[in-house]
Formats: C-alpha cells, structure tokens, sequence
C-alpha cells in the first residue's frame, strides 16, 4: 500500500531555500518537494538505494528535489530521509533510513524513496540505485550512472558518458561523447551515438546498435548475439567479438574491409567482396551470393574503407543491405 506524505508546494519552496541555502554539511530534507538556488553547480552525485531515480536537466539555476515515499507501514515513513550535502558547487544527495543505532544508505523491504530531481544541465552527474531503475536525460557535462538491478535509460548527453549494471537492461540513446557501457547480465540498446569511441560489454546478454557514428566501435559479448544496424563511418574502426552468439550487421553501400571469422558457424555477406580468402577454399573474387562459407572471410567491398573486425566462437556472421 502506497502511503505519501504530501505537503504544499509553496512552503515546500521556502522551507528549501532557508534550510539549504549555503549548506556546508549533510543535512535532513524537511519536505518531498525542495528547491535548492544553484547558480554555478559543478557536480551532482545521487545516491539511492531505496528506489527509482529520474534526472533531467533544465536551464534553471537551481536545483529541484521531488521525493515520493512509499511504505507498507505508517510509521515507517517518518525514518525515510532524503540527506544532502552541498559543499561550493558540488550537490549530494543521498537516500537512507534511520535505524536505532543511525541513518544508513541502504535497502529496506517494505519501504522506498523514488527521487526526481531537476538541475542545471551543465553539472556532471554520478547516480547510483539498487533495485530502481535510473532516467537520466539533458545534461551537458557527461554523466557516470551505475545500478545493481535497476534499468538503466540515458538520452540527450553530451560529454563522456559511462554505466554499469549488474542486472538490467540498458537503453542509451542520443550519446555526444565518448561512451563506456558494460553489464553482467541484461541487453544492451545503443542508438544514435556519436562521441569519438564507443566501447560497450555484455557477459550475458544482446547488444544492439543503431545509427552509431562513432568511428572506433568495440562490442563485446560472452553469451548474447551482437546487432548492429546503420551506417559505417568513413576510415572507421569497427570490432565485433562474441563467443556464444551471432554477429549480425545491416549496412547502408559504403566501402569497407572485412575480417571476419566463426569457427563453428558460417559466414554470409549481402556485399560483393573482393580477394576473398576462405579457409575451406582458394581464393578470387566472388559475388554477393558467393561470399559465404565457414571458418574466415576476408574481402573488401568497394575498394575498402572501414575495417570491420567481426568474431563469433560459436555462432554465425552475417552481413546483409539496408537503407
């Protein structure tokens, strides 16, 4: 059973502003809605163990904090607290509960805090959650975002951006930085991304990219196929490496280099390659149907370009035309 605690607004703002205003230390929220003035935020660190959390950057000069508590019993809710800590201008935030021997950041079954909060979008972010999912979106200044089990959604990020996810899926779209992504168990949905690298790793799991133009690419899987959609970026660098799955690429005609290599599957390509060398044949030119076989494929599709680096230990590659 859900149970808020809701206050008004209005006082909420002003209890905000004279509570945290200057704060050199970490201090209790005193409301579920808070306004922090924030002129010139540096960083924004989230801590919370005990829910979800939604950030989104705005063109504010303050901080906004949107906590909603849930518990299954009355009394629980007044040991939920939402601490920060605001030292120049770097914000923390951290979730918790109080205990009989103190306050601690950790979960608790039965009862939660799910945190929105809204800040400048030129402060750098670092958020973490256990259970809850993180929604992080319109920030400038790139952004570290961690979850044990939660799901993990970035969009619209500039600057640098990494994550990592015990147990979960990500969706990371709209990346305008170099990108670091890697997970033990869940997929991994990568679109519209376009920093200098893109490395990403799977243990278990799919990972799929779309539209990425990023020109060095490094997928990485351990059991999950490897989907890779769009585009190939002019001398770009492109390595694809699974052991127990597929490869799969659909590309728009741009000339690239293929080495590609599945030992224990076949190799299909849509493309007409030239100097193609199979382990189980000679070697010549072939045509699109012809490019097949297993074991490895080397060629080049209209004079080479970008390299493509492809591996599956235990399955199949292929690579077909797209729009």
């Amino acid at each position: 059973m859900r149970m808020p605690t809701p206050i008004g607004a209005s006082l909420l703002c002003l209890c905000g502003v004279c509570v945290l205003a200057g704060l050199a230390r970490a201090d209790d929220l005193e409301g579920d809605v808070v306004y922090l003035p924030m002129p010139a935020g540096e960083t924004l660190t989230v801590d919370n163990r005990l829910g979800t959390l939604r950030l989104r950057g705005w063109d504010e000069p303050q901080v906004r904090i949107v906590a909603t508590k849930r518990a299954r019993e009355a009394g629980m809710l007044d040991r939920l607290k939402v601490r920060v800590d605001l030292q120049g201008g770097k914000l923390a935030i951290t979730a918790g509960v109080y205990f009989s021997d103190g306050w601690r950041p950790v979960p608790l079954a039965g009862a939660g805090i799910d945190l929105t909060i809204d800040a400048p979008r030129a402060m750098a972010v670092r958020a973490s959650t256990f259970h809850g999912f993180i929604d992080a979106a319109g920030f400038q200044a790139g952004a570290h975002l961690e979850s044990q089990q939660g799901e993990i959604r970035a969009a619209d990020i500039r600057g640098p951006v990494d994550t990592r996810s015990l147990e979960g899926r990500q969706l990371l779209q709209g990346i305008h930085g170099p990108l670091d992504a890697n997970g033990i168990e869940g997929d991994l949905d990568l679109e519209s991304i376009d920093g200098e690298t893109l490395g990403a790793t799977v243990f278990k799991g799919q990972i799929t990219a779309r539209e990425v133009r990023s020109p060095v690419v490094r997928l990485r899987t351990t059991v999950g196929s490897i989907i890779f959609v769009g585009a190939l970026m002019r001398g770009g660098h492109y390595d694809l490496d699974t052991i127990d799955g597929d490869v799969r690429l659909v590309l728009r005609p741009t000339p690239f280099r293929l080495l590609a290599r599945a030992p224990m599957g076949k190799v299909t390509s849509g493309f007409a390659l030239v100097k193609v060398r199979r382990t189980s044949a000679g070697t010549g030119t072939a045509g699109a149907d012809e490019a097949a076989g297993a074991g490895q494929v080397e060629g080049a599709f209209q004079g080479g370009g970008a390299l493509l680096e492809l591996v599956s230990a235990k399955g199949s590659i292929s690579l077909t035309a797209g729009r």
